[in-house]
């Protein structure tokens, strides 16, 4: 919940929801596991957009969770990635 927009209490509280952090560590680490893609902002948008986008088919009830389709979906882009 990091990305929401309801966060205003932890937002007050310690002058940030996390959410800065939070992508700098995304966009850090998809730059290490997607080393040909020259823009770290862009990988970082396309992992946040793939695991966003499961997440609420998931949540919406589009899909159903399992665990072993969600892995291979995302080991699409990630594969091998530990």
């Amino acid at each position: 919940m990091s990305f929401t927009r309801q966060m205003p209490e932890r937002y007050r509280e310690q002058g940030s929801d996390g959410g800065e952090v939070a992508y700098n560590l995304l966009r850090a680490g998809v730059g290490e596991a997607l080393p040909g893609v020259k823009d770290p902002d862009i990988a970082a948008l396309h992992a946040w957009a793939l695991v966003h986008g499961l997440a609420m088919l998931i949540l919406d009830r589009r899909i159903d969770w399992d665990e072993a389709m969600v892995e291979q979906v995302v080991g699409l882009t990630f594969g091998g990635v530990d």
